[in-house]
């Protein structure tokens, strides 16, 4: 996605930082509100001292960080917002229940994802999510199967629903962890090239005072 935003006509810049104790990130966390903590001090540091007006950020979760990016979000609406959920959950819990089903052991393992604020639950404030949104997911992704998918559980009429194919001459191994560069919609679009269409759009205000000059 890097490498095709340089070739974009509208300039971006991407900011990608690693949670703590991830990468070469120090530190460890202990609860969900850890990693929220960290995205909202990026977020903070874009806004205040980048000095990027927020209705220019915009965010681009994956897998776990679409749960986190979605937690920020609500911290901080704007209509104008574009958001990419990239093969992510609608919560963790829902998660447990796609790998071990509905038994005991699974809702005991849910429970003590919500008790201990673990459980991500974007689902739970879709809602309240302003902006427009993306949701893309892969119907052989093993990490986050589709009944766990927040594609397949949210209102179809709510986002843009983005089913990820392999491309055309491109074997995935895990279509789960493998870079979005490999798929492909049902078009023959290639992902990466339709995400950066969907994050640079030219917003409608901008197009009506351009066409008023």
């Amino acid at each position: 996605m890097l490498e095709n935003s340089i070739f974009h006509e509208r300039p971006c810049n991407f900011v990608i930082f690693d949670y703590r104790s991830v990468g070469e990130s120090e530190g460890s966390f202990h609860s969900t509100d850890d990693l929220i903590l960290d995205a909202d001090t990026v977020y903070q540091f874009v806004r205040d001292h980048l000095q990027t007006p927020e209705d220019q950020i915009h965010f681009f979760g994956y897998s776990l960080g679409g749960g986190v990016s979605a937690q920020l979000s609500a911290l901080h609406p704007n209509e104008h917002r574009r958001h990419v959920f990239d093969r992510t959950f609608a919560d963790l819990p829902s998660v447990v229940r796609a790998h071990a089903g509905n038994n005991p052991i699974s809702s005991l393992a849910s429970w003590i994802l919500r008790y201990n604020n673990f459980d991500l639950n974007t689902l739970g404030i879709w809602n309240e999510l302003q902006g427009r949104k993306i949701v893309t997911y892969h119907s052989e992704d093993w990490v986050i199967p589709p009944s766990a998918s927040l594609a397949l559980t949210i209102d179809a009429k709510s986002a843009d629903i983005f089913p990820l194919r392999n491309a055309e001459g491109y074997e995935t191994e895990n279509a789960h962890c493998d870079p979005i560069i490999y798929y492909e919609d049902k078009e023959g679009i290639w992902a990466d090239q339709r995400i950066m269409d969907f994050l640079l759009e030219e917003p409608a205000i901008e197009r009506e005072e351009a066409l008023s000059r």
